[in-house]
């Protein structure tokens, strides 16, 4: 017991440990105990996406909320979803296309003598028609209503009532957004599911680089610092997501201190109730394999890419929509192929790509390969070689 000691007082004074708690010390939202509360996501949320707010980013929130979803619709879990389809995703890609945003909290729609509320329902005016975007929020709840049926009441409103007029109006896009330890399912299947992480990643992340508003910024990040972290919950501490900024720490905690992390997980062994979960944190820490492909040793975060090269030379008409098709996991919940154009430049800074060995299609398009693989991923991976004809062998 006194190395066990020993190794935890040496893992506290590392510096990544002491970064990591300057990095969540006096956040706001959970010195006032609202980090879970539904309504202030949803407030925030609102905030982040309104052209009109202090962040003076104008419509790029907006813009970068409606180009992710070209590839949250096309998830396993979104096959039943209504596609907000590619080609109108693509006028998107024009800054001019949008003229203005309105956003609606806590909408009435009324129901059998009652009245129900969208969590958030924005409309995006644009050169050709109205875009209407309902988004159901659920931090921790489960569907509300008489049947818990809120998103088929919401579906049934917008579809017959609300946005009907099809000269007016396009298809509207519905939004299931929820943590992922939440994993509650919503009864109306026309919602496209969207973790907390996606609009992180997609959507915050990148708008908090683009601003140029210091309160802005602040308020961005100790938004992004209570999605990991928060301590008024007595049902548990909960990650909903984690920002790039806080990965980079806890991949320089793990790489300076996994020796004394095996030797603090070893002591603890015989206290700790799952003892399965134990070895795979143990292994994870202590991952050094190597994989044999096509006659080299790779690590497993290259042996990646240079499956994905491998494809791509072999495959020399392949456009990025096959690539999707072949390669359709996600790593640390990103693509496991994406546009050069997606990736912020946090994420190249931090290495969530490998940003020096970008691979151009045939048709110019510029890709970058994930390099976050973990242990659990190989697996799907070796499957996805052997399908393609090529094989790995773990050495």
């Amino acid at each position: 017991m006194s190395d066990l000691i020993k190794n935890i007082f040496e893992i506290k004074k590392s510096k990544p440990y002491i970064n990591y708690n300057k990095y969540h010390r006096g956040n706001i939202f959970g010195i006032t105990k609202m980090s879970r509360r539904e309504l202030m996501h949803s407030n925030f949320i609102a905030w982040a996406l309104d052209a009109e707010a202090s962040h003076a980013l104008r419509f790029y929130p907006i813009y970068q909320f409606i180009k992710s979803l070209n590839i949250i619709q096309t998830n396993a879990d979104n096959q039943n979803a209504r596609k907000f389809p590619p080609v109108l995703i693509y006028k998107f890609f024009d800054d001019n296309f949008i003229t203005a945003v309105t956003i609606q909290r806590e909408f009435p729609v009324p129901v059998n003598n009652t009245t129900k509320y969208i969590d958030l329902l924005i409309e995006v005016a644009t050169k050709d028609k109205i875009l209407p975007i309902i988004i159901e929020n659920k931090v921790e709840s489960k569907e509300n209503g008489s049947n818990n049926d809120q998103t088929v009441v919401y579906f049934d409103w917008c579809e017959n009532q609300g946005y009907s007029d099809r000269t007016k109006y396009f298809d509207p896009v519905y939004i299931y957004l929820y943590p992922e330890y939440n994993s509650a399912t919503q009864k109306s299947k026309e919602y496209i599911r969207m973790t907390y992480q996606e609009l992180v990643d997609y959507v915050l992340e990148p708008s908090m680089e683009k601003c140029g508003d210091i309160v802005s910024i602040g308020n961005y990040k100790a938004y992004l610092q209570c999605l990991s972290f928060q301590a008024d919950n007595d049902k548990g501490e909960y990650t909903m997501a984690i920002s790039s900024e806080e990965r980079k720490i806890l991949d320089d905690f793990i790489r300076e201190n996994k020796n004394l992390l095996c030797s603090v997980l070893n002591e603890l062994k015989d206290e700790v109730d799952d003892p399965d979960a134990l070895s795979a944190i143990t292994n994870t820490v202590k991952d050094y394999s190597k994989y044999l492909f096509m006659g080299t040793e790779y690590k497993k975060s290259r042996l990646v890419l240079a499956l994905v090269q491998q494809y791509v030379n072999d495959n020399s008409s392949a456009v990025y929509t096959d690539l999707q098709s072949v390669f359709p996991i996600k790593l640390s919940s990103k693509p496991l192929v994406r546009l050069k154009k997606d990736v912020s430049s946090t994420e190249i800074k931090n290495r969530r790509v490998f940003a020096d060995d970008m691979i151009t299609l045939a048709d110019g398009t510029e890709i970058f390969v994930n390099s976050q693989v973990q242990e659990k991923d190989m697996a799907q991976i070796i499957q996805i070689a052997t399908s393609l004809g090529y094989s790995i062998t773990k050495k």
